[in-house]
């Protein structure tokens, strides 16, 4: 997407304000151009206070901090954008968002320079950075939806908006659905947001996806935060480099027709003259180009803001004496004295009164303090080299003839040991061998059986004419002897899974899941305080690439992890120890929250129950109210503040922080009450 600019004349060094706007967070960055080049020398991420509806309050504050550290007023301002929140037809920004955004640029007085979608600065950098067009899978995830371009030759061929849910593999089948059939997608993932990635990453590696959409498993990548405003600074340090023509914010009404194509209002590659508002109109959308300081409340702009609901300038005056202009003049002056009294001039004053120490050791349950539970999801995997063992291989098998020189039938069951040459062998099946008959000599009864070795490999091989030895009682009058070679002996060792292969890739990963477990994740208040100790980590689903005893020479193991946190109020925590030791605080002072701190030296968590064992530092501030120090300070001079805390209060110390536009109010506190912040503490 191209941005459009005034041809303009620029200074060595100049600062942009890069506002990088997400459904529910965003990032203000402070860009530098210095000559050719353009660095971010500033950052801040912040959340939304309530969604797009305080963005003008949110955005305020944020370039409020940036300019007081930097010392520099910020005004040309660029968006970044992520596409779920640009229409897929129109390549504009939807209504809604679009109607914040020019509300901010109107009340903030921005120079709006246009947007750019996120995914172009990504595909760029990765571009710039591989030498080569683009082919791959974007995804760009954002809370609650996920933006997909699929890049071929560096083009987009498929591109769409989908709802997340919580498994990302299953979103993304969803949205290649209509692909089937029609192409083959790219064996490439690319992921990217301001988060961490792992978990949707293992959620498409372990995912099967189906022949008719990739030719292979598909690989995943993670692009960084840093990367993709790199990638973000890149795209906008060439489009300012165009130095084509600029158009700011326009007041037009978001309309159906759409006579240009118009992005947050800025015609994209048009020409300043065509456009239906006059000079004049589009100059009343902006302010000038005059470097202002940091943005502070100015008294003046707030009474010609309430000075113009009357409509002056329309006003016929009939010709008035000099005497009356001074009183008009007078009146005037008075009444945005007033109205800077009463809206800018403020005061932020801490007081800190004696107080009484006390560090106490205690015991308590969740009986006396609730304590509540909250559990995250994670798919890990991990792999590992087998250390399991088995031989594979033949047992050695021949013929023996058995001679039988006894008087008497011989038969030999099956399974008798016969031995040779240090092996042992077995007969295969029952052999009965005739007794000897008596002539001039003695002939002995001939018989054969079929014999096997007792073990694998190739030591059992063995030449004919070996003698055996059987165990039997009258071994001497048997003589077993092998006519033919026996052979087919053979062994090799394989490697295998071993049942401590599966259990230490358990480990592992109970330990990689304690290792990312973040209370980061779990959408808890800021008054929630996770017991870090008691967090717990179990495996509730496992799938093993092979099974244990198979020949592999490695493993896979996929798992869920569910990591269980133990969580508490902290202000049900403060207020119990106000309750359990106000009894005990002297007559004149008193606990409160401010004066409380405690740490959790142990927790232990059985059978349900959470007992804690806590050192507690306990500050009982002396019993003044805050209306009683107000009342007193109100419409004083600065310097009498000192005596009034210090003579009448007995205060040990004070911090005085004045908030005033105009030099001679800085000597005195504010009229008004309500602009006096008092905080009471102790030292």
């Amino acid at each position: 997407m191209k941005i459009p600019f005034f041809n303009l004349k620029k200074p060595e060094e100049k600062y942009y304000f890069g506002l990088f706007l997400k459904e529910e967070e965003g990032i203000g960055l402070v860009l530098k151009k210095s000559g050719e080049s353009f660095v971010v020398v500033d950052k801040e991420k912040f959340n939304y206070s309530n969604g797009w509806e305080n963005l003008l309050e949110d955005v305020d504050e944020v370039t409020f901090r940036l300019e007081g550290r930097g010392k520099f007023h910020l005004s040309e301002t660029i968006f970044f954008v992520y596409s779920h929140l640009v229409d897929e037809k129109t390549r504009q920004i939807k209504k809604n968002y679009l109607t914040k955004i020019k509300d901010l640029v109107t009340n903030l007085e921005f120079k709006a320079l246009g947007y750019i979608e996120c995914y172009e600065a990504v595909s760029q950098y990765l571009e710039k950075k591989e030498g080569m067009p683009l082919t791959g899978i974007l995804v760009e995830l954002d809370r609650k939806a996920a933006s997909v371009f699929v890049y071929k030759g560096g083009r987009i061929v498929f591109e769409k908006v989908v709802e997340r849910s919580s498994n990302l593999s299953d979103d993304l089948l969803t949205c290649f659905d209509g692909l089937k059939t029609k192409m083959l997608l790219p064996a490439r993932i690319i992921l990217y947001n301001s988060r961490d990635l792992d978990a949707e990453a293992t959620s498409i590696l372990t995912k099967h996806w189906g022949t008719d959409l990739f030719i292979q498993l598909p690989k995943v990548e993670v692009v960084k935060e840093e990367q993709v405003i790199d990638g973000l600074l890149s795209v906008f340090a060439s489009q300012i480099t165009d130095g084509r023509a600029k158009v700011n914010l326009s007041n037009t009404e978001y309309t159906d027709e759409k006579p240009k194509e118009e992005v947050l209002g800025f015609v994209i590659g048009g020409d300043v003259q065509n456009k239906k508002e006059t000079q004049a109109e589009l100059e009343t959308a902006v302010r000038s180009d005059v470097e202002a300081p940091a943005r502070k409340p100015d008294p003046f702009t707030a009474v010609k803001n309430f000075l113009s609901n009357f409509k002056l300038n329309r006003l016929k005056l009939p010709n008035i004496n000099l005497q009356l202009s001074v009183l008009v003049g007078l009146v005037l002056v008075i009444l945005a004295l007033v109205l800077n009294e009463y809206l800018f001039h403020k005061a932020d004053l801490i007081v800190y009164l004696p107080a009484i120490k006390m560090d106490k050791q205690l015991n308590l349950t969740s009986a006396d303090v609730a304590v509540n539970t909250a559990t995250n999801e994670a798919s890990l995997s991990q792999s590992t080299k087998t250390t399991g063992q088995h031989d594979i291989g033949d047992k050695a098998k021949g013929t023996v003839a058995i001679k039988n020189f006894t008087l008497s039938n011989k038969t030999f069951p099956a399974g008798t040991i016969l031995s040779a040459s240090n092996q042992q062998f077995t007969l295969d099946s029952s052999v009965t061998v005739p007794a000897g008959n008596i002539g001039d000599v003695l002939t002995p009864g001939t018989g054969s059986g079929s014999i096997t070795a007792s073990v694998l490999g190739p030591q059992s091989n063995l030449a004919k004419g070996q003698q055996f030895q059987i165990q039997d009682p009258n071994a001497s009058s048997f003589r077993i002897t092998n006519e033919a070679d026996i052979t087919g002996g053979s062994k090799k060792t394989v490697q295998t899974v071993a049942k401590k292969d599966i259990d230490d890739l358990k480990n592992s990963i109970l330990q990689k899941a304690k290792n990312q477990s973040s209370s980061d994740t779990l959408n808890l208040s800021s008054d929630d305080l996770v017991i870090g100790g008691l967090t717990q980590e179990e495996l509730v689903a496992t799938s093993q690439s092979k099974e244990i005893g198979e020949e592999a020479t490695s493993v896979t193991l996929n798992a869920k992890v569910n990591t269980t946190f133990y969580y508490y109020k902290h202000s049900e925590l403060v207020q119990y120890l106000i309750n359990k030791y106000s009894s005990g605080v002297p007559s004149g002072y008193k606990l409160q929250k401010t004066g409380v701190n405690y740490t959790i030296d142990k927790a232990l968590q059985k059978n349900g129950v959470v007992a804690f064992a806590i050192s507690a530092h306990l500050n009982a501030i002396k019993d003044i109210s805050k209306s009683q120090i107000v009342s007193k300070v109100v419409g004083q001079t600065a310097s009498n503040v000192k005596n009034i805390v210090k003579n009448q209060f007995g205060a040990d110390a004070y911090e005085l922080t004045m908030h005033e536009p105009l030099p001679f109010f800085n000597l005195f506190m504010p009229f008004f009450q309500k602009n006096i912040s008092l905080k009471i503490a102790s030292l």
